[in-house]
């Protein structure tokens, strides 16, 4: 017995480990990646952004450039993922992708079939936004560097992180929203629409400006059905949408008070609530809108009395839902796609009206009727109660 005892303690040592470990400096993660067209005969130029781990050390960190750029063409994303070795000489890190970047030509013609290998990879998450950019390659915005930050990825994903959180200005999309869109009874699915500005090369001269020479600006919204990029929708209406779906953090609305002259309020607390219904073959919607707010400024001369208040509220309540009205007009008209969800709301509440038109919902959502209502409240005036103009 203490034979058997003894040999299984030798061969727990011996084998002991980690059989797939791998050194920090044999590796390279994989922040961003952009996706475009490739040169025939090759479908995909894809590009990846990588960072050095070493160069985030304090002791060694500065030797080297933050992070590197790699392309490559191929017909699979799957096949260029495990290809990009040859150029870079190290161990790709998909784990910590913050980033997936698109062309608008590729959007346009539909041809996402990459997205199944995202879905099925093991090795990235699926919490990493995705951004189409408009007009120009994808990769530019992965050669946009900021005094700011290290690598380029880093900071779009964080101006994508601060317009969510100031403004509602993006819609904050990730992988797995795009697939779970896909999935949802007669949605259309949206991704953050970016533009570049100036000619990037990657080089130290956009850090060393007080002037960007080059840039990323986030201008709204990319509307895809099955996706397929259909069009674009501005900034303003990034923020009807995430009014309409009840994902609205913070923003501030802006209204006249009186001929030429305005006040802004801060939206700290919004919900959402969407009843639906149908008369005949026509889908009927009500959206309701509460909102919690505090001036921020006004131009107007009266008093900050209570009953000006309330005209201010109601003022605010006409701008935000003619926003929302204008917004849902294009997703009608224009692109005739739901990219709000009210199918899943039509599902979840009028399952035996929706079930027979699944197939063919936006061409309902198209002539459906949607009222919206919305209620501002006022809660703060600021550390002054009467207006400057006064």
């Amino acid at each position: 017995m203490m034979k058997k005892w003894l040999i299984a303690i030798l061969l727990a040592v011996s084998t002991a480990g980690c059989w797939d470990y791998t050194e920090l400096s044999d590796i390279f993660f994989v922040v961003g990646m952009a996706v475009d067209k490739g040169t025939p005969p090759f479908k995909y130029k894809m590009t990846v952004e990588c960072i050095v781990p070493s160069e985030y050390d304090k002791t060694t960190g500065g030797r080297t450039a933050p992070s590197q750029l790699y392309s490559m063409q191929g017909n699979t994303i799957a096949d260029l993922s495990r290809k990009m070795n040859i150029g870079l000489g190290r161990e790709l890190v998909y784990s910590h992708m913050q980033l997936l970047a698109i062309s608008e030509s590729i959007a346009r013609e539909g041809d996402l079939q990459f997205f199944d290998y995202l879905e099925r990879s093991r090795e990235s998450r699926d919490t990493f936004n995705v951004v189409v950019v408009k007009g120009r390659q994808a990769e530019e915005v992965l050669k946009i560097t900021n005094p700011t930050e290290k690598y380029a990825t880093g900071k779009l994903s964080k101006q994508l992180q601060s317009a969510a959180k100031e403004w509602g200005s993006d819609p904050d999309v990730r992988l797995s929203d795009l697939l779970n869109a896909r999935m949802s009874p007669g949605k259309g699915s949206v991704a953050a629409a970016v533009s570049v500005s100036g000619a990037p090369d990657g080089s130290k001269a956009n850090m060393e400006s007080s002037l960007p020479l080059s840039n990323s600006i986030i201008t709204g919204l990319a509307v895809l059905r099955d996706m397929k990029l259909l069009g674009f929708m501005d900034v303003r209406d990034t923020r009807s949408y995430l009014w309409l779906r009840g994902g609205l953090r913070n923003t501030s609305v802006t209204a006249s008070c009186a001929e030429g002259k305005d006040f802004t309020i801060r939206i700290v607390k919004s919900s959402t609530k969407v009843k639906a219904s149908h008369e005949g073959q026509t889908p009927r919607f009500h959206v309701t809108i509460r909102v919690d707010s505090f001036l921020e400024m006004t131009e107007c001369p009266n008093a900050l009395t209570a009953s000006a208040l309330k005209e201010y509220a109601q003022h605010a309540e006409a701008a935000v839902a003619e926003d929302i009205r204008q917004t849902l007009k294009k997703a009608q008209v224009t692109h005739k796609t739901d990219i709000f969800g009210f199918g899943s709301q039509m599902y979840r509440q009028q399952p035996k009206f929706f079930k027979p038109i699944r197939e063919d919902w936006n061409t309902y959502f198209a002539r459906a009727e949607i009222t919206v209502e919305t209620h501002v409240r006022i809660r703060r005036v600021g550390l002054n109660t009467n207006s400057i103009s006064e």
